[in-house]
């Protein structure tokens, strides 16, 4: 449908996380933990340089507050998302 849940299994030990191939803003990102809005941008990332393309990317995710906890963001978007 239209939301994309993102679930970090093994921990997430990085602040910022590209989903590549997604290139689209969300209308919203929850971190279901606690409800908090999550960053994003679509962006390019010094990774995604020599592609020159840009990426969905969630940004300042808490990672020492939920250490040895499976993060779970669910991002909302205005049309289906394709899959």
């Amino acid at each position: 449908g239209k939301s994309l849940y993102i679930h970090f299994n093994t921990g997430c030990n990085a602040t910022g996380f590209s989903l590549k191939p997604l290139n689209t803003l969300p209308v919203k990102a929850t971190l279901l933990n606690d409800s908090r809005p999550v960053k994003c941008v679509v962006t390019e990332s010094p990774d995604d340089f020599k592609e020159n393309k840009k990426y969905l990317r969630l940004q300042d995710l808490p990672v020492n507050e939920f250490t040895n906890t499976v993060m779970i963001v669910k991002l909302d978007f205005d049309t289906v998302v394709p899959g």
